[in-house]
C-alpha cells in the first residue's frame, strides 16, 4: 500500500514542480485554469488503473473513489493560493500533507475493504501496485 502513495507523490512532485506556470501564478496570485486541470488529470490518470484493477469490489472502489476525490481536492485547494515566497517548499509541504491525509484517513479503510473483499495480502498488493505503476 505504501507503494501506491509513493507513486502518486512522485507524479505530483513532477507535475507541481516542473509543469506549473509559475510566471502566471506569481503575477496573478492564483493558478491558471490549465494548472488546476493538470492537477485533476494527475489524479484521474493515476487512479484510473487502480479503479480498473479492483472494479469487481464495490466496497473497494468506493474507498478508492473517496480517496481519489478528497486527495485531489486537497492538492488543488492547497496549491491555488497566492504565490508563496518559498514555492518549492510550499509544493513539498502540499505533497507531504496530502500523503499524511492518505495515511491517516484512507490507508487503513482501503486495506480493510480489500481484506473484506478477499483481495490479497499486503505484500501481494504492493507487488500488484508495482506492476500497475511500472506498466
Amino acid at each position: 500500500m505504501k507503494n501506491l502513495i509513493w507513486a502518486l507523490r512522485t507524479q505530483l512532485d513532477y507535475a507541481l514542480t516542473m509543469k506549473i506556470n509559475r510566471k502566471f501564478w506569481n503575477e496573478v496570485d492564483s493558478l491558471c485554469e490549465e494548472d488546476l486541470h493538470m492537477i485533476y488529470e494527475v489524479f484521474d490518470e493515476f487512479f484510473g488503473p487502480v479503479y480498473e484493477e479492483f472494479k469487481m469490489s464495490v466496497n473497494v472502489t468506493s474507498e478508492i473513489e473517496r480517496a481519489h476525490t478528497t486527495l485531489q481536492q486537497i492538492v488543488a485547494c492547497a496549491m491555488d493560493v497566492p504565490y508563496p515566497v518559498q514555492t518549492d517548499l510550499h509544493i513539498q509541504r502540499v505533497i507531504a500533507n496530502m500523503s499524511q491525509v492518505y495515511e491517516d484517513f484512507f490507508e487503513e479503510s482501503l486495506f480493510d475493504a480489500m481484506s473484506i473483499a478477499g483481495i490479497k495480502k499486503t505484500d501481494e498488493l504492493d507487488a500488484e501496485f508495482d506492476k500497475m505503476i511500472l506498466a
